[in-house]
């Protein structure tokens, strides 16, 4: 299935297509699950307590793995790194230990290494709660952590690496810790915003936003509808979201002005999560909370099938798909060559043609197909989409007139096509 949810009570569930949902059986004891990514080409992984860790690369069948480092920890966050091609995950700690937080490093979520560990004797007590990549070789996590010196605990921390997590340094934003973590990857402004949500201060109850452009100079954004601590954000496609414990929903262009949309689901949001391919966004959370909307403003409620889940993340990874084109009118001679031409945008990453993307066409009626030989003649428009072109030689084929053409992507690299037009010649 290409949507995961996951469960803090250690329950995972998933659906073709953000309202259908089914529950999966997981191996017993993983514990609370709070991390969830993707590869985006077929595996998953999710983590639990203790360093556990459970993967699966049909979303149904999932086997038990671990970090492998002592003493164990809480898995907290996880992503799936293009730049690295690896899955980096953080596990934390109280903050009565020496190493509160680790970073581990997998390529293919089965063996694990680690690559940093946040110690209290180097001034870096931090709970590393959750992390992203900034689009520009920059990863990024927001937490709770402690000054170097202990005069003051659990305050609100963001580090920043540029040497995919090798090294980090931070800086401490207010008294309170942070949760939540988001960035833009570059997509609205050529420079990336970074986006920091959590706790307010206590003397500052307008504290719960941070942006950045650099991950290293942070700016508050007071502008926001929200009561209590930031439970959910995300960006994707122009638009970012955000919510709050007191079930509260806002939406913003910028990252800086929000304003409120209405929580149809009845539980605080933890997550949010656009598919591109099915053009629609979930949102997960508290008292088995699940919606979906076309435009992140307007939302349906769902019903899944646990009854006052706390949904905690919810993911998607694109499927692999195959066109056929209808009856075409019949040719008035046996073609000898079809030149197809589309209208195609890549979402799942960069698609490599005759790879990931083929387009064939038949002169019998759809009884065989020969491929084609693929290029990209231009782009079609600023929105990233762009114009394909196939030429494909059918006098290997059994001689007739029924024309039709066939796309299909490979590797589970979605791809939108948005037209279609085929021609043909002796």
């Amino acid at each position: 299935m290409p949507w995961v949810v996951i469960e803090f009570t250690g329950k995972l569930i998933t659906s073709p297509d953000g309202i259908a949902w089914t529950e999966q059986t997981i191996p017993a004891g993983t514990g609370a699950l709070r991390a969830l990514a993707t590869d985006g080409k077929g595996t998953w992984i999710a983590g639990g307590e203790q360093n556990k860790m459970i993967r699966s690369t049909d979303t149904e069948t999932w086997t038990s793995h671990s970090l492998g480092t002592t003493p164990e920890r809480d898995v907290r966050a996880a992503i799936w790194s293009e730049d690295e091609q690896a899955f980096f995950v953080t596990s934390s700690a109280t903050s009565t230990v020496e190493v509160r937080s680790r970073l581990h490093k997998s390529v293919d979520g089965i063996t694990w290494s680690l690559i940093f560990e946040w110690k209290k004797s180097e001034g870096q007590a931090f709970s590393a709660d959750s992390l992203t990549e900034d689009g520009f070789g920059n990863m990024l996590s927001a937490g709770t952590g402690d000054r170097a010196d202990l005069s003051a605990l659990n305050l609100g921390f963001a580090y920043k690496s540029s040497d995919a997590g090798v090294s980090w340094s931070g800086v401490e934003l207010h008294d309170r810790g942070f949760i939540r973590i988001a960035s833009d990857k570059g997509a609205t402004t050529g420079g990336p915003i970074n986006v920091a949500g959590g706790v307010d201060q206590v003397a500052d109850p307008n504290d719960r936003l941070w942006s950045s452009g650099d991950g290293v100079t942070w700016i508050r954004q007071e502008a926001n509808p929200f009561t209590s601590v930031i439970t959910g954000l995300a960006y994707s496609d122009d638009l970012w979201l955000a919510s709050d414990l007191s079930q509260k929903i806002a939406k913003s262009l910028d990252a800086q002005v929000w304003t409120s949309v209405t929580n149809p689901a009845g539980g605080a949001i933890r997550d949010f999560h656009k598919s591109e391919t099915q053009s629609i966004w979930v949102m997960v959370g508290t008292n088995g909370a699940i919606a979906t909307s076309p435009d992140g403003e307007n939302w349906t409620q769902q019903t899944g099938p646990i009854a006052g889940a706390n949904y905690q993340q919810v993911r998607f990874a694109g499927a692999n798909m195959t066109l056929v084109s209808a009856g075409q009118c019949p040719a008035r001679f046996v073609p000898a060559v079809a030149i197809i031409f589309a209208v195609e945008k890549d979402i799942g990453g960069e698609i490599e043609l005759g790879t990931d993307l083929k387009i064939s066409a038949s002169r019998d009626d759809g009884v065989t197909f020969t491929e084609g030989t693929l290029e990209d003649v231009g782009i079609f428009d600023l929105s990233g989409r762009r114009i394909l072109k196939s030429t494909v030689l059918l006098n290997s084929q059994p001689s007739g007139t029924g024309m039709r053409w066939k796309i299909e992507n490979f590797n589970l690299k979605s791809v939108e096509i948005h037209s279609v037009e085929m021609f043909w010649s002796r």
